[in-house]
C-alpha cells in the first residue's frame, strides 16, 4: 500500500434513509495540505480526486465519496483565491468553513476543503445563508456530517443559487430609492402618531414626491393594493422565502404578476397612508418574518 492509501482520509458515511451521516471526526485527523504544488503529494491527491468527481459525472458512474482536507493557506489570500488554486467553486470552501462573505486569510491559517463541489450549511447555530441554503434545498441529496461539535448538512455536486450567491457576494438587494437617506430605522421606536413604543418592520428613507422607485432585485410583483397605514404599495416576491415591500407610493408602474429585474422602475414616493411626509416604507420579509432590510442592503449608501 503506498503512502497516499495510508494517508489519506475518506470521511465514512452511513445510510439513513434519505439523508447520509458522516461519523464525527476531530480535525486533526484530515490529511494535511502544506503547500498548493504538486509537490505536495496531499494536495496531489486532492487535484486527483477531483478530476475524479468531474470524470465520474461526464460518464454518467457513481461519483467518489466525499473526502475532507486541511489546507495551510500558503499567503495572505481571500476564498476567491484559495478555490481557484484547487480548482473548486469558493462556495464548496466558504460554507464549509462557516463563511457567508468572501474573507482573506494570513498566511498559515487552516482551512478544510473538500474534494468535490458541494454546498455546506450548519445546523447547530446557521447564519442566514445557512438557513437559505437549506430552504432552498428540500429536494436535493444531502448529507449530514460533524465536524469536531459542529454539525453539517453538506449538498455535495451542487452550486450557489443565484440568491445565495447574491447573499455572498453582498449583493443580495439594492437600496430601493437612489437618492434619499433613512429617516427611520428598523426596531422598536416611538410611534410617530401615538408617541407610544412600536416595532417597525422596515426602514423609511426620505425623497421628494416623485422619486422613482426601484425594485430592490429581481422578481414577480405579486400584490399591488392599498390601506390607511402603507397607503399605496407593492410586494415583490424574490423566491427562496424572500419578499419586499414598498409603500407610501403615490402610484405604482408595473402591474400583478409581471416579472421585473433588479433596479427596474416600479412606482414613485409619495405620501399615500399615515406619513409624516413623503418617503418610500420598505420592507424585507423571510418566510413572512421582517428583516432588518439594513443587513441585507450595501453597506456605505444609508
Amino acid at each position: 500500500m503506498g503512502f497516499l492509501q495510508l494517508t489519506r482520509l475518506s470521511v465514512r458515511v452511513v445510510s439513513l434513509s434519505l439523508a447520509l451521516i458522516i461519523l464525527c471526526i476531530p480535525l486533526a485527523a484530515f490529511p494535511r495540505i502544506h503547500s498548493t504544488t504538486l509537490q505536495d503529494p496531499v494536495f496531489r491527491q486532492l487535484k486527483e480526486d477531483i478530476d475524479r468527481y468531474h470524470q465520474s459525472v461526464q460518464r454518467n458512474e457513481p461519483v467518489p465519496m466525499l473526502s475532507i482536507f486541511e489546507l495551510t493557506v500558503p499567503v495572505e489570500m481571500d476564498i476567491l483565491s484559495v478555490a481557484a488554486r484547487c480548482n473548486l467553486p469558493y462556495e464548496a470552501i466558504a460554507t464549509l468553513n462557516g463563511y457567508a462573505s468572501n474573507v482573506f486569510f494570513k498566511g498559515g491559517e487552516i482551512l478544510l476543503v473538500p474534494n468535490m463541489p458541494a454546498v455546506f450549511a450548519r445546523t447547530d447555530k446557521p447564519t442566514d445563508l445557512d438557513m437559505l441554503i437549506v430552504a432552498s434545498r428540500a429536494s436535493e441529496n444531502r448529507m449530514e456530517i460533524r465536524i469536531n461539535s459542529r454539525k453539517i448538512i453538506a449538498f455535495t455536486g451542487t452550486r450557489f443559487h443565484p440568491v445565495e450567491r447574491a447573499m455572498f457576494l453582498g449583493v443580495f438587494f439594492r437600496y430601493p430609492v437612489l437618492a434619499g437617506y433613512i429617516s427611520s430605522d428598523f426596531g422598536r421606536r416611538h410611534d410617530p402618531f401615538t408617541g407610544h413604543p412600536a416595532f417597525h418592520n422596515g426602514i423609511d428613507l426620505a425623497a421628494p414626491v416623485g422619486t422613482p422607485v426601484i425594485a430592490a432585485r429581481e422578481g414577480t410583483v405579486t400584490r399591488i393594493a392599498q390601506n390607511e397605514v402603507l397607503g399605496n404599495y407593492i410586494i415583490i416576491d424574490h423566491k427562496s422565502g424572500y419578499e419586499t415591500l414598498y409603500g407610501h407610493l403615490s402610484k405604482a408602474l408595473v402591474r400583478l404578476n409581471q416579472e421585473v429585474h433588479s433596479g427596474m422602475i416600479i412606482g414613485e414616493i409619495g405620501v399615500t397612508g399615515m406619513t409624516t411626509g413623503p418617503h418610500l416604507h420598505f420592507e424585507v420579509r423571510q418566510h413572512g418574518n421582517p428583516q432588518n432590510p439594513k443587513l441585507l442592503l450595501p453597506k456605505g449608501q444609508e
